[in-house]
């Protein structure tokens, strides 16, 4: 009996022991995982400022609306960055984000504090990124502290970025729950749990780490939840076993030993999952950054497109007046000739200007539909007198026809403007790409599916199956001798297409027969009564 209860007690004894051990042991390893995270946190943030730094750098010049839209960005993607300000080379505050925060606006922030004014001066004599000691915060907004990205352009420095962090609300977001936490930075404690002190467990800390500078020091003390996560009931069960069966001690010592090394390698996962989760969160906030960034890169192609498209056609719509006058005018037929050739490139230059405004406004989501009731016999001449506009620029080698089902009413309600797009465009290509032969039009209702069909159909050289697929493809143009021949910058029916889609309709191609290809134009919503006649 009595070997029993001291092989029992021992047995308690050691595994009792190696259950603390246990414990703390999760806690360094706890205490190091957080480290590491706040580090690679506070390394993603200063990589962010970089990237703010050098495009200001390599604008040569502060774009104070875009500096804020950045700024902003960061602050709503990056929590615990309590304001972002521009500070110019005198270390005085010029543009702050949130734009409410105007407490340090015009203000040299070199001369609130000296700790301040050393990281300001530091980063701009150094070129380094720079951090301040810990720091009351302007406004009473607690203790913090202040990162410097200074800037230069050609060796000449212009100011810097200065992040402000609030160490309490950047915490809220990182610091583990079960645990009682208290980080020092420069021998200073910044921030400490409530019930840290008050915390009777032994206190773990990590090594020392350098960081801009500063020192870096994390403590942690396990709270009851993460005590009772690390509870178990070995040794109790151990010493029940041991003082039943002595004989089998040395037994239940090495399957002791095996659950201990199980443990460590569980804990030694679940630190490996969480630093690959700190790094995930990073990744995310990166890629959001990246997506935001392509975003205004895209918004910026589009304005520029529109823009550019608009202020070229305005001095061309000039210089096609002036073609006219000169047709005009009493001169020799030779010149009369160069006059209508001029005409008529300045006229090919406005529609290819024309559709890459359609162009950006299609990316931009601004085109309009505005359907309104048409009387048919007026929108039937206005086609009937663009198809012989057309045919007598294209001369006498091409014969045309136009078709009307008597079916239709009087009158339909569309978008006249955008059907007469595309009705032109296709039109204009059936005649480029028909030397000789007839280029026709038919308008009809589907019996089956009640649409407005406008049939387009050339005696061209047709297009084949292997190119159909990607005819409605921007910039797409077919590689043959009559395209060669023909002037076009393949945007026409990608347009056609677009708007098709916006009218609620859609735009086909197939085959003519015996030769050529025929474009087909269909409108389901066309029917409704109740607009104004236009």
């Amino acid at each position: 009996m009595g070997l029993t209860i001291v092989v029992a007690a021992v047995t308690w004894v050691y595994l009792n022991a190696e259950r603390n051990d246990q414990a703390i042991r999760a806690t360094q390893a706890r205490a190091d995982a957080f480290a590491k995270t706040l580090k690679a946190d506070l390394t993603n943030r200063k990589e962010a400022a970089k990237r703010m730094a050098s495009r200001i750098a390599f604008a040569g010049q502060l774009d104070t609306d875009a500096f804020l839209d950045d700024a902003q960005n960061h602050l709503d993607d990056m929590p615990g960055n309590l304001a972002m300000s521009w500070l110019d080379n005198n270390f005085i505050a010029r543009s702050t984000a949130p734009i409410t925060n105007t407490v340090a606006n015009g203000r040299d922030i070199s001369a609130v504090s000296p700790d301040r004014r050393r990281a300001l001066f530091a980063g701009r004599d150094s070129k380094q990124t720079t951090m301040t000691d810990p720091v009351p915060l302007l406004n009473d907004d607690g203790i913090g502290f202040l990162v410097f990205e200074p800037v230069f352009n050609a060796g000449q420095f212009m100011g810097g970025i200065v992040s402000v962090f609030s160490v309490e609300t950047w915490l809220k977001e990182l610091a583990p729950t079960d645990v009682s936490t208290s980080l020092t930075l420069s021998g200073e404690q910044i921030f400490a749990s409530p019930d840290f002190a008050s915390n009777p467990a032994t206190k773990i800390a990590t090594a020392s780490a350098q960081y801009l500078g500063n020192e870096l020091n994390v403590a942690l003390k396990p709270r009851a939840a993460f005590l009772q996560a690390q509870q178990t009931y070995t040794p109790e069960i151990g010493a029940m076993f041991a003082g039943i069966l002595t004989l089998m001690g040395g037994l239940l010592l090495l399957s002791a030993n095996g659950l201990r090394n199980a443990r460590i390698a569980s804990i030694r996962d679940q630190d490996e999952l969480e630093y690959k989760n700190a790094q995930l969160r990073d990744e995310v906030l990166y890629r959001k950054s990246a997506e935001a960034a392509a975003k205004k890169a895209d918004d910026a192609k589009s304005r520029f497109l529109a823009v550019m498209s608009h202020e070229i056609r305005t001095p061309l719509n000039a210089i096609m007046g002036m073609f006219e006058l000169i047709e005009r005018a009493d001169i020799p037929e030779r010149q009369q000739r160069q006059a209508v050739s001029g005409h008529r490139s300045a006229e090919r230059l406005f529609a290819e200007l024309t559709k890459v405004l359609d162009v950006s406004r299609l990316d931009a989501e601004v085109v309009t539909i505005t359907p309104t009731k048409v009387r048919t016999n007026l929108a039937i001449e206005e086609l009937r007198s663009q198809l012989s506009g057309f045919q007598a620029r294209a001369g006498n080698n091409i014969s045309t026809e136009l078709t009307v089902d008597p079916a239709i009413p009087e009158s339909i309600c569309i978008d006249l403007e955008r059907v007469s797009q595309i009705l032109t465009n296709l039109l204009d290509n059936a005649f480029k790409f028909t030397e000789s032969g007839q280029v026709s039009m038919h308008i009809h209702i589907d019996k089956d599916t009640d649409g407005l069909i406008f049939d387009i159909c050339d005696t061209g050289p047709g297009i084949s199956k292997s190119h159909e697929a990607e005819l409605f493809k921007r910039f797409y143009q077919i590689d043959n001798g009559v395209a060669r021949r023909a002037e076009g910058s393949g945007l026409g029916l990608s347009i056609s297409k677009e708007v098709a889609a916006l009218l609620s309709g859609t735009l086909s191609v197939r085959p003519n027969s015996p030769k050529g290809s025929i474009f087909t134009l269909t409108l389901y919503d066309w029917r409704q009564v109740d607009a104004e006649i236009a």
